[in-house]
């Protein structure tokens, strides 16, 4: 007798099994290549849906201005005029350039030191020398896009309800000589508050009116290690 012949059953086994792992590995490289696809096909349908959705907020913000009589072109250039003058009262990075805003507001926008907008976001500015702006580096810039909407219109004058996030900064917290130039590579305080106008526009694109309210943000600390 030949006694080799048992040992065909533990190499068939063996060859099985290895089957058995290659068809297992076959379905799992088939599985990522099903979750690769599908991932990809997601990321390409992301802006497209982005972009619908966008569409469909045009579509709802152009039948409601119709609905008061206003055209699609006149809110348009509202929203530039009104972008405009909230970036202009809410981005400054030293005490110069915060003047060069409120100033800004005052003449180019026609607001009166007395309006809200003025009071509350940028008040009345101290000497160059005694500028807490630059003692502490602080700087003021918009956070995203603004949320503007059409609330009504009355004799030619578009009034628009405005959110705006806003992220404050103050660099150098951590110095021992406040009237020093503030360090970049110190402790750093930020908070993003939403402030809220509103802003009124005749027909010529004046400004005719404005109000605003600070609102509250959460103050985060972080440490700058650069």
């Amino acid at each position: 007798m030949n006694r080799r012949v048992p040992l065909a059953i533990p190499v068939a086994v063996v060859l099985v099994a290895l089957l058995v792992v290659v068809l297992v590995v076959m379905r799992a490289a088939h599985d990522r290549s099903d979750v690769s696809v599908q991932q990809t096909r997601v990321a390409e349908m992301a802006p497209r849906a982005a972009a619908a959705s966008q569409a469909v907020n045009r579509a709802i913000d152009e039948n409601a201005a119709k609905g008061v009589g206003v055209s699609a072109t006149r809110t348009d250039r509202d929203t530039a005029i009104i972008g405009s003058l909230v970036s202009t009262a809410f981005t400054w990075d030293s005490g110069s350039s915060y003047t060069a805003a409120r100033t800004t507001l005052l003449h180019q926008y026609g607001l009166a030191a007395s309006n809200s907008v003025i009071t509350a976001f940028v008040p009345v500015s101290r000497s160059a020398e005694d500028y807490q702006i630059d003692q502490t580096g602080l700087s003021c810039q918009v956070d995203g896009t603004p949320r503007i909407t059409l609330a009504t219109t009355v004799r030619g004058v578009n009034t628009y309800v405005v959110s705006v996030d806003v992220r404050s900064t103050a660099h150098g917290l951590s110095g021992d000589d406040p009237s020093a130039a503030p360090s970049r590579s110190s402790d750093t305080a930020s908070s993003t508050r939403t402030n809220l106008l509103r802003v009124g526009i005749d027909a010529s694109g004046r400004v005719t009116h404005a109000s605003g309210v600070a609102g509250v943000g959460a103050t985060q600390v972080s440490q700058d290690l650069g």
